[in-house]
């Protein structure tokens, strides 16, 4: 039903649905499932403030889910936080995700958590020991199929980064991917691939990724903003265009017009996995990094 329903009537769908479920007895699993399942859509299609608020209270009332949702919520979570430019947040709750699914049956969901789990040592330029992790979930694929390997294709792709190997990086955006759209960030990756495919001197192959931002649904205003101008600048520049410098200055316009959303308070119990005293965060702080 919700995949022939725009973002908005979405969201206003998971609103009623969330509110009876708040409002009626002996309903806290629904109420909680459903506070996850919001959460995850909204990461990737609207309010990343809201997105948090919903994970948050899921992973903080998680006696409420079955253990793989619990889970689902800390990893939704932990991309969050990853986005919002709070590694230290991201990992803490990264780990405390694979660290619950060791005591539970190998499923894709414990794959995607342990991937997750090297993502932020991968961004970091400090993978070490997690590459072994990392040959454990590539090999589970064989069982498990593509859904698992989210978290690994994610911290391959930051670690090429980090490495400032922009050619792995390209190959590894470029390459296709079977897991479900639930799972991927598709204007994070447009972006990401055209930033690839500028340091490799073929800026005008992001022209792919300028026309594919049409057929990407929802997401942040801000984001989609910052979207256009950054590949659109990238390719202009690229090309030798002196309006490319421009664009690219909107771009950080956007990102500086962004305040800090993600502010934090007393996240939830002991060992729920949510670190107290967050700092602020925002959807575009990773982003300041981006521009050339």
């Amino acid at each position: 039903m919700f995949s022939r329903l725009d973002g908005t009537a979405i969201f206003d769908q998971f609103n009623v649905l969330v509110d009876e479920a708040r409002s009626s007895r002996g309903t806290e699993h629904a109420h909680a499932v459903l506070h996850t399942v919001r959460g995850a859509l909204l990461r990737q299609t609207g309010p990343q403030e809201i997105a948090y608020e919903d994970l948050s209270w899921a992973v903080q009332n998680q006696g409420y889910l079955d253990d793989g949702d619990a889970t689902h919520a800390r990893v939704q979570l932990a991309l969050i936080c990853f986005d919002a430019g709070l590694w230290d947040e991201a990992a803490q709750l990264a780990e405390a995700a694979a660290s619950e699914v060791l005591a539970e049956s190998e499923g894709p969901l414990s794959m995607v958590a342990y991937g997750l789990a090297a993502l932020i040592p991968a961004a970091r330029g400090q993978l070490g020991a997690w590459s072994r992790v990392l040959d454990v979930v590539a090999n589970s694929s064989i069982r498990h199929g593509q859904m698992g390997q989210h978290g690994r294709t994610a911290a391959l792709i930051w670690g090429a980064f980090a490495r400032v190997d922009f050619e792995d990086a390209a190959a590894l955006l470029l390459k296709p991917r079977r897991e479900p759209a639930f799972w991927r960030d598709a204007l994070t990756s447009a972006v990401l691939t055209a930033r690839a495919e500028y340091y490799c001197g073929r800026a005008a192959a992001g022209r792919a990724q300028l026309a594919e931002l049409e057929g990407i649904p929802g997401g942040p205003p801000s984001l989609r903003s910052f979207a256009g101008d950054y590949i659109h600048g990238l390719i202009k520049s690229g090309l030798g265009d002196p309006e490319g410098i421009g664009l690219l200055y909107s771009a950080l316009e956007t990102i500086g017009a962004e305040r800090a959303q993600l502010r934090i308070r007393a996240p939830g119990p002991t060992g729920s996995g949510c670190p107290p005293n967050y700092p602020l965060g925002s959807v575009m702080r990773l982003r300041r990094n981006w521009l050339p």
